[in-house]
């Protein structure tokens, strides 16, 4: 009798065990995400340059899937996931502001394949471009110069003393030489006057 209750007890605690490790060994089989930056359901004002993901296990290369589709639905990764070990990078390129989706899918050494995403949100105080502040150019100074304008009376005036300093000495010359003439023609009359009385 003690020997059957024995065999019995021994049955039911194999059984427990058996359904314990039957709920349990599939559950740790999977590669399950334990973190993300950012997290799930963030509402972020400055752009993350990267979205990480750490999982459970290492990560298998080519067997890891991992993208980012921006709220216009355009891819908002910029470039592949690095794989190290346990955890992911991707590189972000924001689209526009709004709500982001990290989709993954991930194979576990067993083939077991885990499906799942994260979402986070970007406002548009994550999208508006960085302040530059510009210095204005010094101002330049600009000399004008007035133009030299003749007038039709400075070019008149200009020719009447360029042509007076050419003929003046001319008529002056010539009455002095008509005013010894006639002296001279004076002084013979009064001489032949004188000859003949």
């Amino acid at each position: 009798m003690a020997v059957r209750v024995i065999r019995a007890g021994g049955t039911l605690l194999a059984v427990v065990l058996g359904v314990l490790l039957a709920g349990t060994l599939p559950a740790a089989a999977h590669n399950e995400l334990k973190s993300s930056n950012p997290t799930g359901g963030a509402t972020l004002d400055t752009a993350p340059a990267a979205v990480v993901l750490t999982f459970a296990e290492a990560l298998i290369q080519g067997k890891t899937t991992i993208t980012v589709t921006g709220p216009d639905g355009a891819n908002a990764a910029a470039g592949p996931a690095q794989l190290n070990g346990p955890t992911a990078t991707v590189p972000l390129k924001p689209t526009a502001a709004g709500a982001y989706t990290v989709a993954f899918r991930v194979v576990a050494d067993d083939g077991d394949v885990t499906n799942s995403n994260v979402k986070f949100t970007l406002t548009a105080a994550a999208l508006a471009p960085p302040l530059t502040t510009t210095t204005p150019p010094p101002p330049t100074t600009t000399t004008t110069t007035a133009p030299t304008t003749t007038t039709q009376a400075d070019t008149t005036a200009a020719a009447n003393t360029s042509s007076g300093t050419v003929w003046w000495p001319w008529v002056v010359g010539a009455l002095v030489l008509i005013l010894i003439v006639v002296m001279v023609l004076l002084l013979r009359r009064r001489r032949a006057g004188q000859a003949n009385p």
